[in-house]
């Protein structure tokens, strides 16, 4: 008994006492051999069978682990692609993601290359031996030299996952079906409505934003006017001081002008006046020959 124990440990496995006391008689009569076990336990599910092996050790602190152990396939991703496609088979790239149980405990895998018969589509409850596995942070890292697909179906497993897969195609040709289709195309004829409603768009339109007609080219080539730019409005402000600047000089000059104009016509007055008063004081003078004399006085 202890060698058939050290047989089975040999290939990756550590069974129940339950399991094995129902095999006591075939094995203790050696007509069951290991290999028979094995092919017995392949369609059996692990966690009604075998104990982890990893039940003494932590395996977040581990780094690799070099025995041989049996693992039963739970699920397995495509974690490249989105999650709505995650279960679709031959999509690239590929990463997968396999969530495993020994029989006790739950792990998680990561397939870090394409190994044989391990896809998407392998169904819950397939046995994969792991070999002298890395392990980081917890996960295990899987490749074609530590990794192997033994196979097997678990008959009560293969059809909860096959109906899971049926609604999910399912789900996705209904939400194909609701979501809106494209409108049809239609060719398009203009009618008296819709020439209407053009003129009446197109009247609402400013003369500016209307484009320009095509006008016949000439022999003169064609000279743009040079439309005067816009100054910001600090320039305009600095227009607006000046100019007011320059209107308060313009009247202080106006009045300066008109004070000095007063002042040469009250010179003139004033010279004027002089003048007559001096003409009075004078006696009058007769010019010569001009003085008539009376006869009497001959």
């Amino acid at each position: 008994m202890e060698i058939f124990e050290k047989e089975i440990n040999a290939r990756g496995l550590s069974l129940k006492p339950d399991f094995l006391a129902s095999k006591m008689d075939a094995i203790a009569t050696q007509s069951v051999s290991v290999n028979d076990i094995l092919n017995c336990i392949l369609s059996r599910d692990l966690r009604a069978v075998a104990t982890s092996k990893f039940s003494n050790l932590n395996v977040s602190s581990m780094r690799e682990f070099s025995e041989p152990v049996l693992f039963q396939v739970i699920s397995v991703l495509n974690i490249a692609q989105p999650s709505a496609k995650q279960m679709v088979p031959g999509l690239r790239p590929a990463l997968l993601q396999l969530k495993l149980t020994d029989g006790q405990n739950k792990y998680v895998a990561i397939a870090l290359e394409d190994i044989p018969k391990l896809s998407v589509s392998t169904a819950p409850g397939t046995k994969l031996l792991l070999k002298c596995c890395i392990i980081r942070k917890g996960k295990f890292l899987l490749s074609k030299e530590n990794a192997q697909v033994l196979g097997g179906q678990v008959r009560e497993l293969m059809e909860q996952w096959k109906t899971q897969k049926d609604l999910r195609e399912r789900k996705r040709a209904c939400a194909a079906d609701q979501e809106d289709p494209p409108p049809v195309f239609t060719d398009f004829e203009p009618t008296q409505k819709c020439s209407q409603s053009c003129n009446q768009v197109n009247s609402t339109i400013p003369k500016a934003c209307k484009p320009e007609t095509s006008r016949p080219k000439t022999g003169k080539p064609s000279v743009r006017k040079a439309t005067p730019s816009k100054k910001p409005s600090m320039t305009k402000k600095k227009d607006i001081n000046d100019a007011s600047k320059q209107a308060k000089g313009h009247h202080v000059k106006s009045t300066d002008k008109k004070s000095r104009k007063a002042q040469c016509e009250s010179q003139k007055t004033g010279k004027k006046e002089e003048k007559e008063r001096s003409n009075l004081s004078k006696p009058k003078r007769f010019p010569r020959g001009s003085k008539k004399t009376d006869s009497s006085t001959l």
